[in-house]
């Protein structure tokens, strides 16, 4: 079995972007739809009754709790948490503002910051252990703020800011009420994935070696519809669960660190695979595309990795493009720079994936050895759905143009959207309308 490590820091956004209907990607917005509706709802009540009353500004604090839980449920239709940071401490300040207000008397004690518990367990989960910050330090936070509002005692808030003894009986039970059952709900979702994930990954470790992982290929089409590429995807025939897509398992993959050794093995069987087509007329010709993780360039040299590969192989350099997300570029960037640099310098390109998704700046990318940038799919529909989607997309293209990057766009599905990118001067395509995923031998008969 292969070793297990730690996943680089910082791809749990990426991960539940790009893969939003994996089991990890299902529970993380579970959780965050739970909290968003919780927040919701407890806002409109308590926002409502305070209006009633006169309490405007009690009322404007429940406001803001709404705005939170609204921005939890857009977040989760969107499968973007990228946002995430912002509203976990716009929570964060809310539940600290409330319990500032709710003093403890002889009659109601405190319990406002109770919250502070689900608070840290759910963004514990949510932004994952690998995060410096989200996923260690703002727990750490919680539970300094919870113990302090516990054992402080009265908070020396004047009490005509608080609700009545009466009101605050009521709010009392049902924060207690709330708070606990959020807090379960969260364990028990967190309970559930761990006991998925374990045997998982124990799995996981010995699909390389027994031979059960499988290499699909998905078309990248020209201006005229001509295929002159390739892009590898992995999929791993389970003994028992049967063939798994990506999602199933490249986030459990990216998060113990065997990422790794899955992404060696799948830029070696894609050299091996350019290999033996190298004297066929028309597969020769066929450029694959195999995606680099962030956490195979900032861990070990790749550099090494990929010439021993093309060596032993005696796969054609130039035939293999590596990709990697903006993701990778949150790391060393002097590190990742060097490293596709050597690499390149071998005869190897590089491509952009995703590219619009992150937060690189163009500088950045400009400084990069890159030769392609991969439009992500969402501006695609987004130019298929508005004038502004449109416009935003015309301008990616050209900043490919005067990056002298050849532009690859992602996520095709329809006539429509092909003729849109062709008028918009797009010299290249990848999607459903060209072709799924398909086994070597479906990819093979594609060239009669």
């Amino acid at each position: 079995m292969v070793k297990v490590q730690p996943a680089a820091p910082g791809q749990d956004g990426w991960l539940l972007r790009k893969f939003p209907n994996s089991d990890k990607a299902v529970k993380v917005f579970k959780i965050v739809r739970v909290s968003g509706i919780n927040c919701l709802l407890l806002g409109c009540v308590w926002c409502a009754y305070y209006a009633f009353m006169g309490r405007y500004e009690l009322s404007a604090l429940f406001v803001a709790l709404s705005a939170i839980g609204l921005a939890c449920i857009r977040m989760v239709r969107q499968a973007d948490l990228r946002r995430g940071p912002v509203v976990a401490h716009g929570l964060f300040l809310i539940v600290t503002l409330m319990a500032l207000i709710d003093s403890p008397s002889a009659e109601v004690p405190r319990s406002v910051h109770l919250f502070f518990l689900p608070l840290a367990v759910g963004s514990s989960f949510v932004f994952g252990a690998e995060r410096r910050y989200m996923g260690n330090g703002f727990q750490v936070l919680c539970l300094l703020a919870f113990g302090w509002f516990a054992f402080a005692g009265p908070s020396g808030v004047d009490p005509a800011l608080s609700p009545p003894a009466s009101v605050r009986q009521v709010g009392a039970a049902a924060n207690v009420a709330t708070a606990t059952a959020l807090l379960g709900t969260i364990l028990g979702i967190y309970r559930k994935d761990l006991m998925s994930r374990i045997p998982l990954a124990k799995d996981l470790g010995m699909a390389i070696s027994d031979n059960q992982l499988r290499v699909f290929y998905q078309p990248q089409v020209n201006a005229d519809g001509q295929i002159f590429g390739a892009e590898a995807l992995v999929r791993w025939q389970h003994p028992e669960r049967g063939l798994l897509t990506p999602e199933k398992f490249i986030p459990l993959a990216e998060e113990t660190g065997l990422i790794d050794d899955l992404g060696n093995w799948m830029l070696a069987e894609s050299c091996r695979q350019l290999k033996a087509w190298e004297n066929d007329p028309q597969l020769s010709r066929v450029r694959i595309s195999v995606n680099v993780s962030a956490h195979q360039l900032s861990g070990g040299d790749f550099n090494a990795v990929v010439r021993e590969t093309l060596a032993q192989t005696g796969a054609n350099p130039q035939r293999l493009m590596l990709e990697l997300t903006e993701s990778a570029l949150a790391n060393d960037l002097g590190t990742v720079r060097s490293t596709m640099e050597n690499i390149r310098s071998q005869g190897v390109e590089w491509a952009l994936d995703d590219f619009g998704t992150g937060f690189s700046s163009l500088s950045v990318l400009r400084s990069l050895p890159l030769s392609k940038i991969k439009i992500d799919k969402q501006f695609v529909h987004d130019a298929s759905r508005s004038e502004s989607g449109k416009q935003l997309l015309v301008k990616i293209l050209e900043i490919a143009s005067v990056m002298q990057m050849t532009a690859l766009a992602e996520g095709i599905e329809d006539e429509a959207q092909r003729a849109m990118l062709r008028g918009m001067g797009c010299p290249q395509f990848q999607g459903y309308l060209f072709g799924r995923p398909l086994s070597l031998h479906q990819f093979e008969t594609l060239f009669g």
